[in-house]
């Protein structure tokens, strides 16, 4: 079901049904009559529906990432500070080529999915031994960005972490040795 076709079947506004299932808006922040309106369209009961909400929400606020730069090989493009639930973001380059991200403000979940786009696809087969090589037993996009630093074999960006004093070619030389790139 497409949040447009939610937001007709309910009478709850598209732009709210948007901002509750892109993670801009929590469901803690919904009216009774929203979360009511949603789940009952959706064939769930009220705390079923407030659960799987609240789920994205929890690993996000749980995930052991903390403020980091984006960089374009040695040059530092975007510094994000996480304070509460938003992702604050202060630019040293406007260049679209070095940005991932759209606005100086997103949520956790939003920085969540863009992790996730720094990281191996879920589904590769070859997924557990690459986890092995960096010393991981799950799935876990954050410790993996951790590990590789966010590092892709298809461009220059990547993320340095606070205290971390590393250039572009000593993450590359890391990544290549370790078997963490694509």
């Amino acid at each position: 079901m497409t949040i447009r076709l939610l937001s007709r079947l309910t009478g709850v506004a598209y732009s709210t049904v948007y901002n509750l299932f892109t993670g801009r808006k929590s469901i803690r922040d919904a009216s009774a009559e929203t979360v009511r309106k949603l789940s009952s369209a959706l064939g769930m009961s009220m705390d079923e529906f407030y659960n799987a909400m609240l789920e994205p929400e929890r690993k996000t606020q749980e995930a052991p990432i903390c403020n980091f730069t984006l960089m374009w090989r040695d040059e530092p493009v975007t510094d994000l500070m996480i304070k509460g639930n938003r992702v604050l973001l202060e630019r040293y380059s406007t260049c679209p080529a070095k940005q991932l991200f759209h606005s100086d403000k997103i949520s956790l979940y939003e920085l969540g999915e863009i992790v996730r786009t720094r990281c191996w696809e879920e589904n590769r087969a070859d997924l557990a031994e690459l986890l092995r090589l960096i010393g991981l037993e799950t799935y876990d996009p954050y410790a993996i960005v951790r590990k590789t630093h966010g590092m892709m074999a298809q461009d220059p960006i990547w993320f340095r972490f606070e205290g971390e004093k590393l250039t572009y070619r000593e993450v590359r030389r890391i990544n290549i040795v370790e078997g963490n790139r694509d």
